[in-house]
């Protein structure tokens, strides 16, 4: 499995965690699991990966494909959770 280390401070953790982030024990590093979008995670980003994903965002094109693989394929309930909670976020920035 690829993994997409961050560097999260521990006071952000938790914020980390709540996206989809997980805990590599032996490496003691927040990682993503591949197949994970990595915008939400872009401020823990390595410096390198947060130049590539300006340079390079993901179009509609590439998000239609992403989604007819996951829809073939399936995905864990878990990752199709926290894409809601992402969309729902996202759409709602203020309260209700």
């Amino acid at each position: 499995m690829i993994k997409t280390y961050l560097d999260v401070p521990y006071k952000e953790k938790d914020d980390a965690k709540v996206l989809g982030a997980r805990w590599d024990v032996q490496a003691r590093k927040w990682y993503i699991p591949a197949g994970t979008d990595l915008a939400p995670f872009h401020r823990w980003l390595p410096s390198e990966l947060q130049a590539a994903q300006i340079q390079s965002p993901v179009n509609s094109g590439e998000q239609a494909a992403i989604y007819s693989m996951a829809t073939s394929k399936g995905i864990p309930l878990s990752q199709l959770l926290n894409n809601v909670q992402r969309v729902v976020a996202c759409a709602f920035q203020q309260g209700v």
